[in-house]
């Protein structure tokens, strides 16, 4: 009896606890449903109605007071009354429905209700190229037509203002529909008439003093990630940037979509800045974007390094500079405070963007970089011996200039060779020394790194004008999503032949290091066949950034035009290949052997 007894009240306690996990799953999937909906409509709002009521704003306030007002609605109706409480006072004219709606309806329903003649009013409408994020210096500019602002979220000295970045732009009548729930659609206007200075139908005032009120408890500078309304609305705010600006995600082929309601989900778990961190950082890597590193609130203060350098070779984290009196170049380091050295160095991947050549190598940085007097316990192996060191992280100069230290900045290496570093000589130095250079029997480039300002080199190579002129592609975007993109603004740089020309046998050196301008670069090298290239591919990632500051003090950049090679095939997370192909080997490391420079200087040798 007893036993019957325990095992029906077995069973009951069973159904009672599935009922409440599943009752859980719901208010959960629910809180993100709501969430990711009002993720879509603040992103449509702010980018593309251009409403004079929506410049008003602080939209990182917004993102962070729509978290607190919708993530606890029960139903379809509910989330529809706290983001019609929202938006309406600075987008009165997006409507909300239950079904699809008929877009065809908005202009007369517009037009008739509040003005019949037309002729004398203005239309207002966003054009953007690229997105410009407030930055006072940017190639990116983002405007409303027949608005002055030529800068984000400035204020509008000349609201009769007729500039255009293009001739595209929506027209008044055009509208962006989406659905947000079974029950839930959302119609967003994107060109309104302006008359008199004020784009029309004008919000209620109350609505929107009552709402700028609200805003303005908000303590923007307060506030960390252990507020769960901050992490979530960072998540909003960096999701929405790249949903509608990032060229590249029809090349990474990622589920930006699927990243969104993964992250909010995340983000509502987290409870440190930490943790959040990781949350912001994973989904920023699926978007495999190089430019893209995000900095905590206080990395750069306390930011420091173990006193040696590492590299992956032969499928080892192997040191290969150092200023430990103990640990040895060419060593093997096994393990990192009890961690596998090489599945540290693999798992930090999944938190970095980029390509597969540039994440290694930033994971390897990362593995030698925390805060500054904290202590590393390493078990290092050499020669099969395996010995545990504790190591203290310090700001030690550990960068990966290092390798380099010991040749000239520019210079002859041997008879006949002459050396260049671009990531150290500038172009004073250069020019002062270019008739050396060009009347060199053969020379040796080392890009392993970034130019210092010294593109004009390029010129003394090519022997004919350069004719490429369309492989770096600003986006001209005016709908939401990307979708129906009016095209590219397209520019190259026009490089013209200069005078002395470098005659002799020319080899470029570089590897992953090589990121953005230091592409740039190289692409002129390998369109125009100027020289050999030697070495490791380079980052994949070229374009001028962006930067994103987000509530909270984390910021990041991200890639904001499409670059191409110069025929137009795809550069972004291939890079410039080398022609000839180098590995480092363990081997080499011990002995102190630039192994990348041998290679050149074996093949300038021989005749190429």
């Amino acid at each position: 009896m007893n036993s019957l007894r325990y095992k029906l009240l077995l069973v009951l306690c069973l159904f009672v606890i599935g009922s409440c996990d599943n009752e859980t799953t719901n208010i959960d999937n629910q809180e993100i449903e709501n969430l990711v909906a009002y993720s879509k409509v603040f992103g449509y709002v702010k980018y593309f109605h251009p409403s004079d009521e929506a410049q008003q704003i602080n939209w990182d306030k917004l993102a962070i007071l729509g978290v607190e007002e919708v993530k606890n609605a029960k139903s379809s109706n509910e989330l529809k009354v706290a983001l019609d409480s929202l938006f309406t006072a600075i987008a009165p004219t997006i409507t909300f429905s239950k079904n699809e709606p008929d877009s065809s309806l908005f202009l007369p329903d517009y037009i008739g209700s509040i003005e019949s003649d037309t002729t004398n009013l203005k239309t207002v409408a966003w054009q953007h190229s690229g997105v410009n994020l407030g930055q006072k210096e940017s190639i990116y500019t983002s405007i409303r037509i027949n608005r002055d602002d030529t800068v984000w979220n400035t204020a509008s000295s000349n609201p009769d203002s007729t500039d255009k970045l293009f001739e595209e732009h929506a027209r008044v009548g055009e509208t962006a529909s989406l659905k947000l729930s079974d029950e839930l659609w959302i119609q967003v206007p994107l060109a309104l008439f302006s008359k008199e200075g004020k784009t029309f139908p004008e919000s209620s005032e109350k609505g929107l003093n009552r709402l700028k009120q609200q805003l303005s408890s908000i303590d923007l500078y307060n506030m960390t990630a252990e507020d769960l309304n901050l992490r979530v609305a960072n998540v909003i705010i960096a999701w929405n940037e790249l949903q509608h600006f990032y060229p590249y995600f029809e090349t990474v082929g990622t589920d930006w979509e699927e990243q969104l309601s993964l992250s909010i989900k995340n983000a509502l778990r987290d409870e440190t800045p930490e943790d959040f961190y990781k949350t912001l950082s994973s989904m920023l890597a699926a978007a495999q974007d190089g430019h893209i590193f995000v900095r905590l609130p206080y990395s750069f203060s306390n930011e420091a390094t173990m006193p040696f350098l590492i590299d992956w070779i032969e499928e080892k984290v192997v040191v290969t500079h150092s200023f430990h009196k103990e640990i040895q170049p060419g060593d093997v380091v096994i393990s990192l405070n009890g961690e596998p050295a090489t599945e540290i160095v693999q798992n930090q991947k999944r938190y970095l963007s980029g390509s597969p050549q540039l994440t290694l190598f930033r994971s390897l940085r990362q593995f030698t970089t925390g805060r500054h007097g904290t202590e590393a316990n390493l078990q290092v192996e050499r020669d099969e011996e395996v010995k545990t060191y504790t190591v203290r992280l310090s700001s030690l100069r550990t960068n990966h200039s290092l390798e380099k230290d010991h040749l000239p900045i520019s210079g002859q290496i041997e008879d006949g060779i002459y050396y260049v570093d671009l990531d150290r000589a500038p172009m004073s130095i250069i020019n002062d020394e270019m008739e050396q250079i060009a009347s060199s029997p053969a020379v040796i480039f080392d890009m392993r790194g970034y130019p210092n300002s010294n593109h004009q080199v390029i010129e003394h190579l090519l022997t004919s004008p350069d004719t490429s002129d369309q492989w770096m592609k600003i986006p001209k975007i005016i709908y939401p999503d990307q979708q129906n993109r009016v095209g590219f603004q397209k520019f190259g740089w026009q490089l013209e032949p200069a005078t002395p020309h470098i005659k002799g046998d020319v080899i470029f050196i570089t590897d992953a290091r090589a990121i953005s301008a230091a592409e740039s670069y190289m692409s002129f090298i390998e369109h125009y066949n100027l020289a050999e290239i030697v070495g490791q591919p380079t980052a994949g990632t070229n374009g001028n950034g962006n930067i994103l500051i987000l509530p909270g003090g984390y910021h990041f950049e991200w890639t904001g035009m499409k670059v191409t090679k110069h025929d137009g095939s795809q550069h972004h997370l291939i890079g410039i290949q080398p022609t000839i192909p180098v590995q480092k080997t363990i081997q080499g490391v011990r002995d102190g052997r630039d192994e990348f420079l041998e290679t050149a200087i074996q093949i300038l040798k021989r005749p190429l």
